[in-house]
């Protein structure tokens, strides 16, 4: 069975397969389940296998195995019992040998040994914390304490003092708020509630810059920003929107979660020059791949710009999207689009 059949069939078979898995799970550990119930490790399994097919396709086994570590210590951190995530791993995996046998695949067998590897390593060490201007960290500091309004005031006496311009807020302070923000969740030193409270403060401040825009020029090039449905993150879209508008291109911000087929549609009644489609986690690139070959046949005069952690690590990650320039920080993606225009940046 090829590569490209296998990861085919898992994709169409998803939600069965993780169906089976929640049962075979519910059959070897009775109290796995918990008070999360079947649907809950469904759900669970239904991303994991969607991280699994996006390791198959990039033949990058050692992604999935980040994955499976990364939710191993999410839930450690709020009390998981190790021995349960072990079982809804060996759960996923019989399954899978059932209707794939994982001998006849090395990268398929290669994602489990490396994921089993990574549920019997120490969890890792904090990664250290990039390097952060003092406005960074009084405002994670603000955000932390739940205190909005002096977030903001730092925000605005920075912009007002010129400590910092919109460019540095939009690729340094809100980026390392969030990843802050997310990191703090993920160890389980915050909840949901503080993580939620971080997000909106953010998209307030994203607001404030938005104020200072000027109006786009009539005969400005046109831009669609967007993530794809099935990727519900919008702060990196609403990032590169505002540093489009800010550079005084015509702005068109979709949100998150868009349907490939809306986004294609959009692009072109509007005609728009570009379209600029944000990616989080690993399972996004395949549905970026799959609106890039839709917008080169519904909307073939749009450029296409990618970015996003999903882009992340080898150069390749973005190429093989099909997309015409990864941006890296939203404030690159106008000059990008910009360039890929041939107009001044």
């Amino acid at each position: 069975m090829g590569s490209s059949v296998r990861t085919a069939i898992l994709r169409a078979s998803a939600d069965g397969y993780a169906g089976l898995a929640a049962s075979r799970l519910a059959e070897q550990a009775p109290g796995a389940l918990g008070s999360d119930g079947f649907e809950a490790w469904r759900r669970h399994y239904r991303a994991q296998l969607q991280a699994l097919i996006a390791a198959l396709e990039d033949e990058l086994p050692e992604r999935y195995a980040a994955h499976v570590a990364w939710l191993r210590d999410a839930q450690q951190a709020r009390g998981g019992d190790p021995a349960v995530f072990s079982a809804a791993l060996d759960a996923l995996e019989f399954v899978l040998e059932q209707h794939l046998p994982a001998a006849a695949d090395p990268v398929l067998s290669r994602c489990f040994e490396l994921a089993r590897a990574a549920l019997t390593a120490p969890r890792a060490a904090a990664p250290p914390a990039p390097a952060a201007s003092p406005l960074a960290r009084a405002y994670v500091e603000a955000l932390l304490d739940c205190d909005k309004e002096r977030a903001l005031r730092e925000v605005d006496a920075a912009l007002a003092e010129s400590r910092v311009d919109p460019a540095a807020l939009l690729d340094e302070v809100l980026p390392y708020a969030q990843r802050e923000i997310g990191e703090l969740w993920h160890r389980g030193s915050i909840g949901v509630a503080e993580e939620h409270f971080a997000t909106q403060v953010t998209r307030q401040c994203i607001g404030r810059l938005l104020a200072r825009a000027q109006p786009a020029a009539p005969g400005a090039a046109r831009v669609v920003v967007t993530s794809l449905q099935g990727d519900g993150h919008d702060i990196g879209v609403q990032l590169v929107a505002c540093a489009f508008e800010l550079a005084g291109w015509r702005t068109v911000f979709l949100g998150a979660n868009t349907p490939i087929e809306e986004v294609v549609a959009i692009a072109r009644k509007l005609d728009a020059q570009v379209v600029a489609l944000g990616g989080t986690l690993d399972e996004h690139r395949a549905p970026i791949a799959a609106a890039v070959r839709a917008l080169r046949a519904g909307a073939p005069r749009a450029r296409v710009i990618v970015g996003g952690a999903a882009f992340d690590g080898s150069e390749d990650l973005w190429r093989r999207s099909g997309a015409d320039a990864l941006a890296r920080a939203p404030s690159e993606a106008p000059r990008c689009a910009a360039s890929l225009l041939g107009t001044l940046a």
